[in-house]
């Protein structure tokens, strides 16, 4: 019946749909992990679902679907890989080791290496961004690192869809290099949004200002903390930090895995190759390239305690989280309900109390320019998900990516 309800997102615009894929998503994977269902029923229910999303890439003109899960009570708690479609229209088959682009999804590692910092009393979560930055970001000065994790900063977003210079740039001059400071000055000078920690914006600034604080504390780049306490010890070999262009900074022998993304509905870049397009809009706040399968693997690592590695416990990344609610244009934080469906963000991950499974859902999404992706973990039923796809609707970002 699950697959059934799937085919609805062939109504309305690609934002609905790849909505209510990741919502149906969850029903599937919840309905096979929480209730007892002979091996044969899940066997019949994954090929239900390639049968479904094989659909879904012929009628949306999809090329690529990458599908990575990991559950209890199917597949004997094995990885289960699920790849549809071809790198590019004329392409190889997508496989495992396709590589996609995972826009906001870095920001979760970018969390975890700061509280890896913070258990090695390099920093604290207190401390305010003038420790690091004593002259450079004045209007930013008392706002704490915890505020940047958990975008109660009050710092406005750099890809904002009103600031019409930046989506115009990278759409423009798809080759254009941001470094940092060009991304933090299109909005330093501006007042803050509201009084830190007294209300909740989702800003990409933050997390640009978490990627100079980990250089400047580890004195050393962010790639090299990211492979260091993350992709080497969890064998993510298929996982890169880009700053600029992916085509150039991954081993040549690699490059016909990455899976080629396409923008509906954007002519600016409808003749670009997408590969070819800089990066370095998105940085530290969505920058990452990776495989649904590395993906898991560190989903996994942070929830799952015998997988955990010394990386973060469920209960550190999942601090602090706050619910945000829109009051004539102010925003209200409290702490998520544990009694009824509530979401909230935490410290660089989404949280969702789903009341109708009975379940905690930690989670991220991400997009750029011809990308969506979502990495979830299923607190109750011990169940884990990265949904990987290669094609994105100009509406939604609401202006620009990440």
């Amino acid at each position: 019946m699950f697959f059934d309800i799937l085919k609805f997102i062939y109504i309305g615009g690609l934002v609905i749909k790849f909505k209510l894929l990741f919502k149906i998503l969850v029903i599937i994977i919840l309905t096979s992990c929480v209730h007892q269902v002979n091996s044969s029923k899940n066997i019949y229910n994954l090929e239900n679902l390639k049968s479904d999303l094989n659909q879904i890439i012929s009628k949306e003109n999809l090329s690529a679907i990458s599908l990575a899960i990991k559950c209890p009570k199917v597949n004997d708690f094995n990885v289960i890989d699920i790849n549809l479609g071809f790198n590019s229209i004329n392409g190889e088959n997508v496989t495992q080791l396709s590589l996609f682009q995972i826009g906001s999804i870095t920001k979760t590692f970018v969390a975890t290496i700061i509280l890896q910092l913070e258990n090695e009393k390099l920093l604290s979560l207190e401390d305010n961004i003038e420790k690091y930055f004593p002259q450079q970001y004045k209007n930013w000065s008392k706002i704490k690192i915890k505020n940047l994790l958990n975008m109660t900063s009050g710092i406005h977003n750099y890809n904002d869809p009103k600031n019409q210079y930046f989506i115009g740039k990278t759409l423009r001059d798809p080759d254009y290099y941001f470094t940092n400071e060009d991304l933090l000055r299109l909005v330093k000078s501006e007042d803050l949004k509201f009084v830190p920690n007294s209300s909740w914006m989702y800003s990409n600034t933050n997390y640009i200002l978490l990627g100079k604080i980990i250089e400047k504390v580890s004195n050393s780049t962010f790639s090299e903390q990211l492979q260091k306490r993350i992709l080497q010890p969890l064998q993510m070999s298929n996982t890169y930090f880009i700053k600029h262009r992916p085509k150039t900074e991954i081993p040549l022998y690699k490059i016909s895995h990455l899976t080629q993304g396409y923008l509906y509905n954007e002519t600016l870049l409808k003749n670009f190759d997408i590969n070819d397009l800089s990066l370095s809009f998105a940085s530290y706040a969505g920058s990452i390239i990776s495989t649904s399968n590395d993906l898991l693997k560190f989903i996994n690592a942070l929830f799952l305690t015998k997988e955990n590695n010394n990386l973060n416990s469920l209960k550190k990344l999942s601090a602090e989280f706050n619910y945000f609610e829109n009051t004539d244009n102010t925003g209200i934080i409290r702490k998520i309900s544990s009694n009824k469906m509530d979401s909230g963000y935490g410290l660089g991950i989404f949280i969702l109390n789903d009341n109708n499974f009975n379940d905690f859902n930690y989670f991220h999404t991400g997009g750029t320019y011809g990308y969506l992706s979502k990495m979830s973990y299923l607190k109750n039923s011990n169940a884990s998900y990265v949904l990987l796809i290669n094609s994105t609707h100009q509406l939604d970002f609401r202006g620009c990516p990440t």
